[in-house]
């Protein structure tokens, strides 16, 4: 199994999480501890949890998209907005899914 990169954070989660003793604690800040299950585990669900809000926020942005393209479709009868100021606020959604998407996969 590929060993992850272990952050500041997933030491202190670690660290809030175990009962050890000083001597050890200061062994999982000083990063010797980073190749442990538990510590890999930690590194796992960071990832994991960063990922899907990264797949919430596209999803949200993308959602917005969706609704000033299709307020631009309905000819902005409810929207109080001029027809540039709607497209704009569509291309800058598509643009901020696209971002969050792009990082997501690492691009």
């Amino acid at each position: 199994m590929t060993m992850l990169k272990v952050t500041e954070a997933d030491h202190q989660a670690y660290l809030a999480w175990s009962n050890l003793p000083p001597r050890d604690r200061e062994a999982v800040l000083a990063g010797e501890w980073d190749e442990t299950t538990g510590m890999q585990v930690l590194a796992r669900h960071r990832l994991a949890s960063e990922k899907a809000e990264r797949e919430a926020c596209a999803k949200a942005a993308r959602k917005r998209a969706g609704e000033w393209k299709a307020a631009i479709s309905n000819g902005l009868k409810r929207v109080s907005v001029s027809k540039a100021y709607a497209e704009g606020a569509m291309i800058e959604a598509e643009v901020i899914a696209a971002a969050i998407e792009a990082q997501a996969h690492g691009i």
